[in-house]
């Protein structure tokens, strides 16, 4: 009989741990707001395909070892299943992101502010969206460090990007929006392509998707 055990089985085991964390950090960026850009959503994409076929090879390596006659070569296959039962179910992102809403949210409240004031972005918008460079000291609460500007006739509001991915990140993205009328975002006055959801998470606050 071969061989088994932690000996042969431990690069197989650190490889499935380290596809698995790094993907779960991947969630964890985007929640947290940080910009990736293009080539972060590339490598994200990548991470998640190479976790899928190591998950299938650690099933092979489990067969493969009950056919030898060992249930040793159990390890791999377990840690596969618990990354991707956390990345199907977990929500990790969302999650994150939701993290990210409340422990910031003073600070994005103090950047609408700003806003309100005419400190940080000119009364008169003229084109939407209207991007302004945050402040060094708030560039951490929108992802690229700025922040987009509408003015309509409920007052003005204030997009916060959270997660910016492609090759259009101007386009493609979640993010919060201050709104201080009534309603809620609306494609043409927010942005001008399409909302493909939107959430109320607290009054005139709102979690959207756009693309």
């Amino acid at each position: 009989m071969r061989a088994t055990g932690p000996a042969k089985d431990g690069p197989f085991i650190a490889l499935t741990a380290a596809l698995g964390l790094l993907h779960i950090a991947f969630q964890v960026a985007y929640g947290w707001g940080v910009d990736l850009n293009f080539g972060g959503s590339v490598a994200d994409v990548l991470v998640e395909l190479a976790l899928y076929v190591v998950a299938f090879g650690a099933l092979w390596w489990f067969v493969v070892g009950i056919v030898l006659g060992t249930w040793q070569r159990y390890v791999p296959l377990v840690i596969a299943a618990l990354a991707l039962a956390l990345h199907w179910f977990g929500d990790v992102e969302r999650l994150t992101t939701r993290w990210n809403f409340e422990s910031r949210l003073k600070d994005r409240e103090a950047v609408v502010e700003l806003v309100r004031s005419g400190q940080l972005a000119p009364p008169d918008v003229t084109h939407v969206p209207a991007f302004v460079d945050l402040p060094a000291r708030y560039r951490g609460v929108s992802a690229s460090g700025r922040i987009s500007v509408a003015r309509h006739a409920q007052g003005f509001s204030v997009t916060f990007y959270v997660r910016r991915e492609g090759m259009f990140p101007e386009d493609n993205y979640t993010g919060f929006i201050y709104r201080s009328g009534a309603g809620q975002p609306e494609t043409g006055v927010e942005d001008t392509y399409r909302f493909t959801f939107v959430e109320s998470w607290a009054p005139h606050w709102f979690y959207v998707g756009h693309t």
